[in-house]
C-alpha cells in the first residue's frame, strides 16, 4: 500500500506513460497541479512580506484561507482524475496502448455479463509493483468500452482466506514464490499476478507469463514490462464467448445457410456398398435439418442429366470425375458432396468407413468451418512439444494453443483426418507418396495448407553451426504449381548480429564471452519487405528470417490464382550456395549480382491436383489401384483433380526460422524472448480459416518493437545531428534573449529621454544622463 501511494504522488511515475507516447491528462494535470499550488504558495510568501506585526488580520486571514483553498483544491483534484482512464491520448504507432476495434467488436457481442478479475498481490516483487496500476488502468477502460456487459473486480488472495481457496480450487491459481530484498532484510514471498475472464460458466486464466516480458540488460539488471496484455486478454474474451455461445449448438455460430450438394448417379449405377451408404447419409442429412432449421438444405443432382451438362460443369468447376472401380464390369459412376454458403465452398470426402456414424463426423467437421467462433484444429506435421532436443517446437506449439487446437496427424496411410481445418507441415523430410498424396488431396478440398521447407538444414552444434542438403519430398509438389526452392541460402548485408561465444585471456587468465558479429544468414526484413496489405503479416512490421532460401514463382503458372509475396529481403541481399555459415568475425563476401529475393509467399485460388494423371500410392498390402480409385474393404477413395477457389497454400523458404532454439538465439542478442516469426505462423493459420481479428493487435509487444539497425556512418551522422541541434537550439535561445533584453532597455531609454525638460534643480535630462 505504501509503494502504491508513493507511485501515485511521485514526480518520476507520472512521467513513464509519457516516455511511453502517452499523453494522458491525469499526469498532464499532475503537473498543472503543482504549478499552480508552488505558484500559490510563492505568491502567499511574497504577499506576506509586505504585512505589517499590527495590520489587517481580517485580510491576512483571507489570504491564508484562500491559498490553501486553491492548494488544497488543485492537489486533491488529482485523486478525483485517478480513476479517469479516458481522456488521454496515444501518440504510438498503431496505438498500441490503447483499446482497438477488434477488442470493442469483441465486447459488443456480448450478451451476458463478463467478468475480467485481477489477482494482484500488495505484497510483492518490486520489479511488479509498477505493472499492477498499469494492468489495472487497462482492465477498467475494457469495463468503460463494454459499458454494463463489462464487470471488474481487483482482490488481493493473501489478505482474504475465502478469496485464495476459491482462486486455488476453482480456477487452479497458485502464488508464485519470488526472492525480495530490502535494507533490513531478504525474504521470501509469495505474489499473486493472475487474471481471470469469466462468461457464464466459461473461464480462461492468465498467468505471470502470458503477460510479462522480461528483458536482460547489459548490466545484469532485468527490464521487466507487460508484453501484450490487451491481445491477451481479449483472445480470452473471444474463447470464452464462443466456447459459451456455441457449446453444443452447432449452428449458432452460422450466419449464411448452408448447402449440401450431391452429386450422386442413379441408383442401378452404384456398388451395392454406397446404395446402403446412401440410404445412411439420407439419414443423418434429414437429421441435421431437423436440428438446423433453415441454416442447412441439401440438393441431389444427377450429374449424366441434360446431356451431360452437370458432368461437364462439376468438372470444370470442383475437379469431379466418374468414379470407376473396375470391377466386374462395374459401369463408372458419380458420388461427390459439396458444401458451400454465399461465400465459401468446402469439399466433402466420402469417408474411409462408408457408415453413417463415420459421415455424420465427416459432415460436421466441414460445417465447423463455415463458423469462426468455433474453436478449429491444426493438424501439424512437426516434432510434438515433447519433443527433446534443440530442434523442438514447443513455444510454437504453446502460442497455437492459445486460440486454436493442436494435434499431431500421421499423414502415411494417404489421408487427412476429417476434423482437420489447417495443415501447418514445418520442415518435412523425405515426404514418401502416401503423405504427399493425403496433402494434396487436403488442399484439393479447399483446405489450407501451412508449409515451411527449404533445401537446406542446419545442425547446430556445441561449437559451430553446419548446412546439410535437405530432401523434403514435396520438390516435384511444388514445381507443379509453379514454386521452385533453388539449394542456395538468401544472405543480406541488413541483418540481424549472431552472439558468438569467443575467448577471451586478461592476464593469461581465459574467458569466454558473447560477441554479438554481422551475420547475414539471419535477414532482418522489415519496411517494404514485409507486405504491408496482406492479413497474415497485418500488424508485423518486423521479422528476422533464419536461413532461408529464396523463393521463386513462374507466374504463368499461377495465373489462376492470387500469388502474393509476403516476405523478401532488402535490394542489397544475394543467395549462395555454400555449406560454410558459420558465424565468425570475417567478412562475408557477397556473391553475384544483388537484388530482392522472395522467403514468403501465399497462394489462393484453384490449384489442379499433382495425383490428377497418376495412380493413387496406397501401402502394398493395400495395393489394388485402377485408374483414379483405390477399393478397400468397405471403402471406396476417389482423387479429386481440382479444387475450389478456397484452397490456400502458404510458403516460408526456411527450415529452422520456427525452432525453439532459433527464437532463443534471436532473443539472445536483444535479450528478451523472440516470438514474431511464430505470430507470423499463427496470422497465416488464422488467415486461411479468415479469422484474422487478433492478427491486428498480435504483434504489439513491448520489447518486440525494435529499431531499424543503421551502419556506423549513420549512427555517426544522427549522433552529430543531434549535437548539432541541441548547439543551434542554445543559441537560438540566447539570441532571442538577447533581443528581448535590447527591446526591453530601448522602450526604458524612450521612457527616459525627455528632451530639454526640467528636472529637480533645472537640470535638463540629456541622452547621456538617460543612458546613465
Amino acid at each position: 500500500q505504501m509503494s502504491g501511494l508513493l507511485h501515485f504522488i511521485g514526480s518520476g511515475a507520472r512521467f513513464e506513460s509519457i516516455s511511453r507516447g502517452v499523453l494522458d491528462f491525469r499526469d498532464l494535470y499532475y503537473y498543472l497541479s503543482l504549478v499552480i499550488a508552488f505558484l500559490a504558495l510563492t505568491a502567499y510568501s511574497l504577499e506576506s512580506l509586505r504585512w505589517a506585526n499590527e495590520g489587517n488580520r481580517a485580510r491576512h486571514w483571507g489570504w491564508r484561507n484562500l491559498t490553501l483553498l486553491v492548494v488544497g483544491n488543485v492537489l486533491l483534484a488529482n485523486v478525483w482524475l485517478a480513476s479517469t482512464t479516458t481522456w488521454r491520448v496515444d501518440l504510438t504507432a498503431g496505438k498500441i496502448y490503447s483499446i482497438s476495434d477488434i477488442t470493442k467488436r469483441y465486447l459488443s457481442e456480448l450478451r451476458e455479463p463478463l467478468l475480467i478479475r485481477g489477482y494482484f498481490s500488495t505484497n510483492t516483487h518490486p520489479l511488479l509493483a509498477p505493472l499492477v496500476p498499469q494492468m489495472k488502468d487497462l482492465i477498467a477502460e475494457y469495463q468503460i468500452t463494454g459499458g454494463g456487459r463489462v464487470q471488474t473486480e481487483f482482490v488481493d488472495p493473501t489478505v482474504n482466506e475465502d478469496i485464495e481457496e476459491e482462486a486455488n480450487t476453482k480456477y487452479g491459481i497458485l502464488p508464485v514464490p519470488m526472492q525480495v530484498a530490502d535494507r533490513y532484510q531478504a525474504s521470501l514471498v509469495n505474489a499473486y499476478f493472475n487474471v481471470v475472464i469469466q462468461y457464464g460458466d466459461q473461464f480462461e486464466v492468465l498467468d505471470f507469463d502470458d503477460l510479462i516480458d522480461i528483458k536482460v540488460q547489459p548490466e545484469g539488471n532485468p527490464d521487466v514490462a507487460l508484453r501484450n496484455p490487451e491481445y491477451d486478454i481479449t483472445r480470452s474474451i473471444k474463447r470464452v464467448l464462443y466456447d459459451y455461445q456455441l457449446a453444443g449448438q452447432l449452428f449458432d455460430g452460422i450466419h449464411e445457410p448452408l448447402t449440401l450438394t450431391v452429386y450422386l448417379s442413379a441408383q442401378e449405377r452404384l456398388p451395392a456398398s454406397l446404395v446402403q451408404f446412401k440410404a445412411e447419409l439420407q439419414q443423418v442429412v434429414t437429421q441435421i435439418q431437423t436440428t438446423a432449421a433453415e441454416k442447412f438444405t441439401v440438393e441431389y443432382i444427377d450429374p449424366d442429366r441434360d446431356d451431360g451438362s452437370v458432368a461437364k460443369d462439376i468438372k470444370q468447376k470442383h475437379g469431379f470425375l466418374p468414379i470407376n472401380t473396375g470391377l466386374f464390369g462395374q459401369s463408372p459412376f458419380y458420388f461427390h458432396m459439396v458444401l458451400a454458403n454465399a461465400e465459401k465452398t468446402v469439399n466433402i470426402p466420402l469417408p474411409e468407413s462408408l457408415r453413417g456414424i463415420a459421415f455424420e463426423q465427416t459432415l460436421e467437421a466441414a460445417i465447423k468451418k463455415f463458423s469462426p467462433g468455433l474453436v478449429q484444429t491444426v493438424g501439424a506435421v512437426a516434432p510434438s512439444p515433447q519433443t527433446s532436443g534443440d530442434d523442438s517446437y514447443e513455444y510454437l506449439h504453446k502460442l497455437l494453443n492459445n486460440n486454436l487446437n493442436v494435434t499431431t496427424v500421421d499423414l502415411t496411410d494417404g489421408a487427412v483426418p476429417t476434423a482437420i481445418d489447417v495443415l501447418l507441415i514445418i520442415a518435412p523430410e523425405k515426404i514418401n507418396a502416401q503423405a504427399l498424396y493425403a496433402i494434396d488431396q487436403f488442399l484439393m478440398q479447399g483446405g489450407t495448407v501451412v508449409l515451411a521447407t527449404s533445401p537446406f538444414s542446419v545442425t547446430h552444434g556445441a561449437e559451430n553451426i553446419t548446412a546439410n542438403p535437405h530432401d523434403s519430398g514435396m520438390t516435384d509438389w511444388l514445381a507443379h504449381f509453379g514454386i521452385t526452392l533453388p539449394a542456395q541460402l538468401v544472405m543480406d548485408n541488413k541483418n540481424v548480429p549472431f552472439p558468438l561465444p569467443v575467448e577471451r585471456h586478461i592476464r593469461g587468465v581465459p574467458r569466454r564471452e558473447l560477441r554479438l558479429v554481422d551475420y547475414p544468414y539471419f535477414i532482418d526484413i522489415r519496411g517494404n519487405g514485409v507486405n504491408g496489405e496482406s492479413s497474415i503479416t497485418r500488424g508485423l512490421d518486423q521479422i528476422i528470417m533464419a536461413w532461408s532460401s529464396p523463393l521463386v514463382i513462374d507466374r504463368e503458372k499461377n495465373s489462376a490464382r492470387a500469388a502474393i509475396p509476403l516476405l523478401q529481403s532488402s535490394n542489397t541481399s544475394w543467395s549462395n550456395g555454400s555449406f560454410d555459415i558459420a558465424p565468425s568475425d570475417a567478412v562475408f563476401s557477397s556473391h553475384g549480382e544483388p537484388g530482392p529475393h522472395i522467403v514468403a509467399a501465399s497462394f489462393a485460388g484453384v490449384f489442379d491436383s499433382y495425383f490428377a494423371d497418376k495412380a493413387i500410392p496406397v501401402k502394398q498390402e493395400e495395393r489394388l489401384s485402377l485408374s483414379n480409385v483405390v477399393v478397400k474393404p468397405e471403402s471406396i477413395t476417389e482423387t479429386l483433380v481440382r479444387s475450389p477457389e478456397s484452397a490456400r497454400l502458404v510458403l516460408f523458404a526456411s527450415n529452422e526460422f520456427l525452432t525453439d532454439q532459433t527464437s532463443q538465439i534471436n532473443g539472445r542478442s536483444q535479450g528478451t524472448r523472440y516470438q514474431k516469426p511464430l505470430e507470423l505462423v499463427v496470422n497465416a493459420v488464422e488467415w486461411s480459416l479468415q479469422d484474422q481479428g487478433l492478427a491486428a493487435i498480435r504483434g504489439r509487444s513491448h520489447f518486440a518493437r525494435t529499431l531499424p539497425p543503421l551502419e556506423r556512418q549513420q549512427q555517426q551522422l544522427l549522433e552529430y545531428l543531434n549535437y548539432t541541434v541541441a548547439v543551434v537550439g542554445i543559441l537560438f535561445v540566447l539570441f532571442v534573449q538577447r533581443t528581448q533584453h535590447n527591446k526591453r532597455l530601448k522602450r526604458l531609454v524612450a521612457t527616459l529621454m525627455v528632451e530639454d525638460k526640467p528636472v529637480a534643480g533645472n537640470r535638463s535630462v540629456t541622452g547621456d544622463d538617460a543612458k546613465q
